[in-house]
C-alpha cells in the first residue's frame, strides 16, 4: 500500500484496498501515514506523507517502485505526477533541469524533495532550490515577454549591440503609454538570464512603492538582493558587500536618505557601495540593470532623480554593465550619461501579425491591415518636409490589443463595433476599452465589470458583499468565486497576481478610468462608498490602503480622512496618485515625506507644506550644480512683504551663480527682517552669511561692521554671541586686520562665554567648539583640551603634526610614553609611524593628542601649535564652503 501511494501524487484508497486484508488496515494506513489534500476541481484526495515518502524512496528498491507505479492505473495527471514519473525513469540531467519552465521547475522541487539527494539523476533539493529562485525572480518577465510579442527587432538588435560594448553605458528607452515599452524590455532579460553564458541581471519597477529613488539605499539593497539569488555561491567580495547593504539599509537612521547635500556635492555613498559590489561579482560576468516605469520615479521630483542619477553614473564606469531606463518621458536629469531612443508604435507588418494572432480567427489578414491604416498613424521625420501619403504607418500595441479583444467578442454581427471611432490616442483607446466592457457576453461578468472595475482589487469577498448589489446580482444563483474565476478569465481587463486577487490591468486603468467615472449609465460612486465601508471594517495594510485609495478618488476632505490616516498605507498610492482629482492628489502628496508636488500642484500647498516639498529638492539642485534652477523653484513663492521663504538657502543660490552682490543685499534686507520680528537666531544666521560673503567679495572691513553691530544687539552669555565672536576674530586673523585691543576684548569674551557654557551645551556646536578652539586655543589650552576631546580632529595634508609627535619623542623611553598615549602599534624594530595618528579617526586622533598635550604640557608647545594650525585650516576651509575630503589624510611632512 505504501509504494502504491508514495508513487502517485494523489490516489484513492480503491487502488490499494484489494492489497489490504481488511478494511481496517487501509484505514490504519490513511490515518497514520496519510492525509487529504484540497483538489481545485472536486473532493479532498488522499497524499502520502512527506515524511514518509522520504523514507520510502530512500529505502526501496528502485525496480519495486516502477511496478507499483503500474498496478495504478487511474491517475490524476498534474505537473508534479509528471515529474514523479519521470524520477522513476530517466531522470534530469543539469541540461535538462535548466531548459524546464517555472511550473515544471516548482513540480521537480517537490519530488526532489521527496528523493531528498539519494538518486544522481533526480536534482539535489538545495541546489534546484537555487535554481527556482532564479526563475521566480524573473517569472513576469517571461509571462509578458511571451505574450504574442511581435516586431521590434532593430531595437532589440541595438540594444544587444550596446550590452556587448566595452564602454560603460545607459540607455533610456522612452514612449506613450501603451507602446510596448515594458514587453521590450522583458524580451531583452528573458534573452539575458536564458543564455548559455547566463548574464547577470536587475529587474526594479518604480511602480512598485517601496523602490523609492529618493533613497537610493532601497535601489542599491534591491539591484543586490536579485544578484545575490543568481550569483548563488558566487564572489566572496560581493558577499561582503552584499551583507554591508542589507545591515545598514535596515537601519533606520544610517544613510536613510542621499539627498543631502555639501558644498561641493551631493552623498554617493550608496552608489559607490553599489559599484563596489559589482566590483565584487564574478569575474567576466556582463549586467544589466534595467529600471522601468521610470516616469513613476519623476513623480518623486528632482530630488530623486539626481540621486537616480547618481546611481546609473556609478553603474555606467563599469565596461560590463548596460543600464537600461524604461519609461514615458525623456529623462533630461541623466542626460550627460545616457543616450536616448524613442520607441514608436509597431510597423503595419508587425501590427497586423498581432492582431490575427490575438483575434483568434475573429480578422484575416486583410481586414487586420484595413484597420491598421485606419487607425494607425504616419510616422514623419523631423525635418523632412511635407507629408507625401507614403510614410509608414505606426500603431500602439495596446490599440491593436483592444481592437483584436473587441472584434473577437462581437463576431460578425451586423452591428460594427468601430462604428464612430478614429484618431488613434488615449481616447481612441479608452472608446475601445468601454465597447469591449459593453461586449462581454456573460451578463454576470459583465455586470460586475461593469461598474466594478472602478475598484483596483477585487477579490470574491469583494463581489459578495460590495459588486453583488450595486449590479443587482443574486448570489443564490451564482457562487461568487465562480463569477470571480469567470471575470479572471477576461486578460484585457484582469491581471491576477495572486490566486485570489484581481487588479484592473495597469496599462489602460489610467486611461480607462476617467471613462468610468464619466459614465452616466452606471453608478460608479456608489461602488466605491460600498468599497469604503467593506474597507472600513479590516485592518490590513492593503485594506486600509484601498480605503484611503477611494476616499481620494470620491474627493473626500481631511475630516474624513484624518481618522483613519496611516502613512505606511498611503505611501502605497504614489504610483496610482495621476488617477486622483487635483485636491486629492494635492491632500495625499504633501502628507508623504518621501513625495514631491508638482509645479502645477504646489499652488494648493500652504506655505508650511511647500517650505516642507521644495527645501530638500532646493538642496539637491544647489548640491549638483543646478544652482539656477534652485533659485527659480526659490522665488516661485514669496511672503506677504516679498521677502524669500528660505532667505538662507536663496542666499546659498545667489553665491553659486557668483551674484555676491544680490546675495549679500538679501542678507543684510532678511536679518532686519529678522531684527524686526525679534528673531536672534535668524538675525545671527544671516548676519553671519553676509559677513561671509563680504569677505569673498573682498570687503573684510564691512565683514567686522557686520558683526559689530550683530553682536551689540546679540544676548549676553548666548552661544549665538559666541557664533559671531569667533567669525570676527576668524575674519581678523585671516585678512590681519583689527586692533590688537579689539582682538583681545573678543578673546576674553569668547574664552569666559566657552568656559561657561557645559561641555555638553557646546558639544552640540561641534564645528563651533571646534572653530573656537582655533582661535582662541592658544589662550585658552582647557578649550582646546575639550575640544579635541569632543570633536577630535583631522590633520589637513600640510599639517605638522606628525613632525611635532617625532620632534617630542626624541628619546626611546619618550617615545614609548607617546606611543602608549596614542595608542598606536610600535613596529617591532623600534621605528614609529607617526602618521598614523592622523590616519586614524577623528575620535581616536583626538583622544591621542589630547592625552600627549596633557602628559606633556611644557614640552608639546610645537605640538599644540600644529593642532591650531589644522583646527585654522579646516575651519577656513568650512568658512569658504570648501570640502576637504581628499586632503584630509597625511601624506608626509610639508
Amino acid at each position: 500500500m505504501r509504494a502504491r501511494a508514495g508513487v502517485v501524487a494523489t490516489f484513492d484508497p480503491d487502488d490499494i484496498l484489494a492489497l489490504a486484508s481488511s478494511s481496517g488496515d487501509v484505514i490504519d494506513f490513511l490515518d497514520q501515514e496519510c492525509h487529504l489534500v484540497p483538489v481545485a476541481d472536486g473532493p479532498a484526495a488522499w497524499t502520502l506523507d512527506d515524511a514518509v515518502r522520504t523514507r520510502l524512496f530512500a529505502t526501496a528498491d528502485r525496480a519495486d517502485l516502477v511496478r507499483a507505479r503500474a498496478a495504478v492505473k487511474d491517475v490524476v495527471d498534474s505537473p508534479v505526477q509528471q515529474a514523479l514519473d519521470r524520477s522513476l525513469d530517466a531522470g534530469w540531467s543539469a541540461w535538462d533541469v535548466a531548459e524546464l519552465d517555472d511550473e515544471a521547475t516548482a513540480a521537480l522541487s517537490v519530488v526532489a524533495r521527496w528523493w531528498s539527494g539519494s538518486r544522481y539523476d533526480v536534482p539535489n533539493p538545495e541546489d534546484l532550490a537555487d535554481h527556482l529562485r532564479r526563475r521566480l525572480l524573473f517569472a513576469d518577465a517571461r509571462s509578458m515577454a511571451s505574450d504574442h510579442f511581435v516586431g521590434r527587432e532593430d531595437v532589440l538588435e541595438e540594444l544587444r549591440q550596446r550590452f556587448s560594448d566595452t564602454e560603460g553605458k545607459a540607455i533610456v528607452l522612452w514612449g506613450v503609454g501603451g507602446v510596448g515599452k515594458s514587453a521590450l524590455v522583458a524580451r531583452l532579460v528573458v534573452e539575458a538570464v536564458d543564455e548559455p553564458n547566463r548574464d547577470l541581471v536587475a529587474l526594479l519597477d518604480f511602480d512598485d512603492p517601496a523602490i523609492n529613488p529618493m533613497y537610493p539605499a532601497e535601489l542599491v539593497a534591491a539591484i543586490t538582493e536579485q544578484l545575490d539569488v543568481q550569483l548563488a555561491a558566487g564572489s566572496g567580495e560581493f558577499s561582503t558587500v552584499r551583507s554591508k547593504v542589507v545591515s545598514e539599509s535596515a537601519s533606520s537612521g544610517f544613510r536613510s536618505a542621499s539627498s543631502g547635500r555639501t558644498a561641493t556635492g551631493p552623498d554617493t555613498y550608496w552608489a559607490d557601495l553599489l559599484g563596489q559590489a559589482v566590483d565584487g561579482m564574478v569575474v567576466g560576468s556582463r549586467l544589466l540593470v534595467v529600471m522601468d516605469t521610470v516616469e513613476q520615479a519623476q513623480r518623486r521630483g528632482p530630488s530623486a532623480m539626481y540621486a537616480l542619477a547618481d546611481v546609473v553614473g556609478e553603474l555606467c564606469r563599469r565596461s560590463h554593465v548596460l543600464v537600461l531606463l524604461s519609461g514615458r518621458a525623456r529623462v533630461p536629469e541623466l542626460a550627460p550619461i545616457t543616450t536616448t531612443t524613442e520607441l514608436l508604435g509597431l510597423a503595419e507588418r508587425d501590427a497586423v501579425t498581432l492582431m490575427v494572432d490575438l483575434a483568434g480567427g475573429a480578422v484575416d489578414r486583410d481586414r487586420a491591415q484595413t484597420l491598421v491604416r485606419r487607425f494607425g498613424t504616419r510616422h514623419i521625420e523631423i525635418g523632412t518636409g511635407i507629408p507625401t501619403g507614403n510614410e509608414p504607418v505606426l500603431i500602439s500595441p495596446l490599440t491593436v490589443r483592444l481592437l483584436a479583444a473587441l472584434l473577437a467578442k462581437t463576431g460578425a454581427g451586423a452591428e460594427d463595433p468601430l462604428f464612430g471611432l478614429q484618431a488613434a490616442n488615449e481616447q481612441l483607446d479608452a472608446e475601445l476599452y468601454l465597447r469591449i466592457l459593453g461586449h462581454i457576453e456573460d451578463p454576470l461578468v459583465r455586470a460586475v465589470a461593469h461598474p466594478g472595475l472602478v475598484l483596483r482589487r477585487i477579490t470574491p469577498e469583494i463581489i459578495r458583499d460590495v459588486l453583488a448589489k450595486a449590479g443587482g446580482i443574486e448570489l443564490g444563483k451564482v457562487d461568487e468565486r465562480d463569477l470571480f474565476n469567470r471575470l479572471a478569465a477576461e486578460p484585457m481587463l484582469v491581471d491576477r497576481p495572486e490566486p485570489d486577487v484581481l487588479e484592473h490591468r495597469q496599462d489602460v486603468r489610467a486611461v480607462m478610468l476617467p471613462q468610468i467615472l464619466r459614465d452616466t449609465t452606471v453608478d460608479a460612486r456608489s461602488v466605491q462608498l460600498a468599497a469604503v465601508d467593506y474597507y472600513t471594517r479590516r485592518r490590513d495594510p492593503v485594506s486600509r490602503a484601498e480605503e484611503i485609495y477611494h476616499r481620494l478618488l470620491l474627493g473626500q476632505g481631511r475630516d474624513k480622512l484624518d481618522p483613519i490616516w496611516d502613512p505606511r498605507a498611503a505611501e502605497r498610492l504614489v504610483t496610482a496618485v495621476d488617477e486622483l482629482p487635483q485636491r486629492s492628489r494635492v491632500l495625499l502628496l504633501s502628507r508623504l515625506p518621501r513625495a514631491f508636488v508638482g509645479d502645477d500642484d504646489r499652488r494648493l500647498l500652504d506655505d508650511a507644506e511647500w517650505l516642507e516639498k521644495v527645501e530638500p529638492t532646493v538642496g539637491s539642485m544647489l548640491s549638483r550644480g543646478r544652482a539656477q534652477e534652485a533659485l527659480e523653484l526659490l522665488r516661485e513663492r514669496r511672503r506677504a512683504d516679498g521677502g524669500s521663504l528660505l532667505p538662507l538657502v536663496e542666499i546659498e543660490a545667489l553665491e553659486a551663480l557668483e551674484r555676491l552682490d544680490e546675495a549679500i543685499a538679501l542678507a543684510g534686507r532678511e536679518a532686519e527682517v529678522a531684527a524686526t520680528a525679534l528673531d536672534p537666531a535668524s538675525v545671527t544666521d544671516l548676519s553671519l552669511q553676509q559677513c561671509r560673503l563680504f569677505e569673498r567679495a573682498g570687503h573684510p572691513l564691512e565683514s567686522l561692521a557686520v558683526l559689530d553691530r550683530a553682536t551689540a544687539v546679540s544676548r549676553e552669555n548666548s552661544v549665538d554671541r559666541l557664533r559671531l565672536l569667533v567669525s570676527w576674530l576668524g575674519v581678523s586673523r585671516r585678512n590681519a586686520i583689527g586692533t590688537t585691543d579689539a582682538r583681545r576684548r573678543r578673546v576674553d569674551e569668547a574664552v569666559d562665554i566657552g568656559r561657561t557654557a557645559t561641555t555638553r551645551r557646546l558639544e552640540e556646536y561641534p564645528g563651533l567648539l571646534r572653530d573656537l578652539a582655533a582661535e582662541v586655543g592658544d589662550d585658552a589650552g582647557d578649550l582646546l583640551d575639550t575640544a579635541l576631546r569632543s570633536v577630535g580632529f583631522d590633520a589637513h595634508r600640510s599639517g605638522e603634526v606628525p613632525d611635532a609627535l617625532a620632534e617630542l619623542a626624541d628619546s626611546p623611553e619618550r617615545t614609548n610614553q607617546v606611543v602608549d598615549l596614542l595608542r598606536l602599534d610600535q613596529d617591532p624594530r623600534g621605528t614609529v609611524e607617526w602618521r598614523q595618528v592622523v590616519n586614524q579617526n577623528r575620535a581616536d586622533s583626538g583622544l591621542g593628542v589630547a592625552e600627549v598635550l596633557s602628559a606633556f604640557p611644557k614640552d608639546a608647545e610645537s605640538l599644540r601649535e600644529a593642532v591650531l594650525s589644522d583646527y585654522r585650516s579646516e575651519a577656513d576651509a568650512a568658512y569658504r564652503g570648501v570640502d576637504q575630503s581628499d586632503e584630509l589624510r597625511w601624506n608626509g611632512p610639508s
